[in-house]
């Protein structure tokens, strides 16, 4: 939280994370981390959560110096064979981690206290008259000025669909629990998406297949919808993940 480590996923195969002390430009510790995956900084104080195989997620908190790391106890989450969770969240308002699931839930964890704490689950995929499931890497989006999550979502989703390209990004009312709108843009295989926190959201998706990003302005208080239109492709050498920079609108 206050930019002094750097943590750093590792597969060699085992998992671990090693840290590093950006001050002092040197690795203080590798930690394994069995079963665990990703790396979810806190937004105050010296400690990080992961997701686990198993179906729960743990903190891990370090010492002032780097050197030493304190494993919580595991909280389950999820049901890694019913409902598996894909590894990218997004964080919601304060200590809310937002994650998705490969059938369309969205869990919340906060990571306020030493271990992490479930705080709901829903789904925005019921009652719907054609199968759709989340699909990609970066799969959502969060725009805190709204309370909208935006989730890259095909069509005939099925057991190995989950890294698909998009037919519709879908945008999650959170405070509400429910499906708000389904934007259908021309472009399809978007597998990664990124959006600005302003009133009216300026949207980001990478294509996978043509290595594109395109932007999008969305305008979430129209009377008869949600106004989405195209103000720019911007062509890419590769890579599955988008960084928005604060403040930027079509850069």
């Amino acid at each position: 939280a206050d930019e002094r480590f750097a943590l750093v996923m590792n597969a060699t195969p085992a998992a671990s994370v090693t840290i590093v002390d950006l001050v002092a430009g040197e690795v203080t510790a590798e930690i394994p981390t069995p079963g665990c995956w990703e790396i979810y900084p806190a937004t105050s104080g010296r400690k990080w959560t992961m997701l686990c195989g198993d179906g729960s997620a743990r903190t891990f908190v370090m010492n002032d110096a780097g050197t030493e790391v304190v494993s919580q106890e595991a909280t389950p989450v999820f049901d890694a064979d019913l409902d598996p969770l894909f590894v990218h969240a997004e964080r919601g308002a304060g200590d809310e981690l937002l994650f998705v699931s490969f059938t369309g839930n969205v869990y919340t964890v906060s990571d306020a206290g030493t271990a992490p704490e479930l705080v709901s689950m829903f789904s925005f995929t019921d009652d719907l008259e054609l199968p759709f499931g989340p699909g990609g890497y970066q799969v959502s989006a969060y725009n805190e000025a709204n309370d909208v999550l935006f989730v890259t979502m095909h069509a005939d989703p099925y057991d190995g669909s989950h890294k698909d390209g998009s037919t519709e990004i879908w945008v999650v009312d959170m405070a509400g629990e429910a499906l708000l709108y389904r934007l259908q843009p021309e472009e399809h295989g978007f597998v990664s998406l990124e959006v600005t926190d302003g009133d009216r959201p300026v949207l980001y998706g990478f294509t996978e297949h043509s290595y594109t990003v395109h932007v999008f302005d969305i305008d979430l208080t129209a009377p008869f919808g949600v106004i989405m239109t195209g103000t720019g492709v911007v062509d890419v050498p590769g890579g599955q993940v988008l960084a928005v920079r604060e403040g930027a609108v079509r850069e």
